[in-house]
């Protein structure tokens, strides 16, 4: 019981751990750096397939407070006037908690198929 808790916190942990980098790290630079859609997507599915639980759905919410001090992205010439990051955070969760629910039931879906 205690070893699958923490495997639970480690997953919750690394896929906060890895969407702040990116929330931070990319999101803030004002670079448009489209490769990292697969990416941000395999997390969301990971997270559903790792947790195997409906209230992983709403840990991309989170991200959206954890977002909030970020303020706004650099001003560059194509990005004149940018929304502040938690904006377009909680227009990625739209798409995140889908995702997360597809893994959720991927998971479950296999688990029951290997069952019977």
């Amino acid at each position: 019981m205690i070893a699958n808790m923490r495997y639970k916190l480690a997953v919750v942990l690394g896929y906060f751990l890895v969407m702040t980098w990116f929330i931070y790290g990319e999101m803030n630079t004002g670079r448009d750096d489209i490769w990292l859609s697969p990416f941000i997507v395999l997390a969301q599915v990971a997270l559903g397939i790792g947790l195997n639980r409906w209230w992983a759905a709403l840990l991309p919410l989170a991200l959206v407070v954890i977002a909030i001090p970020a303020g706004l992205p650099e001003i560059t010439p194509s990005n004149a006037e940018p929304f502040p990051l938690f904006v377009g955070v909680a227009l990625g969760a739209v798409f995140a908690v889908p995702l997360v629910l597809i893994g959720v039931i991927a998971r479950r879906v296999r688990a029951h198929w290997l069952a019977s």
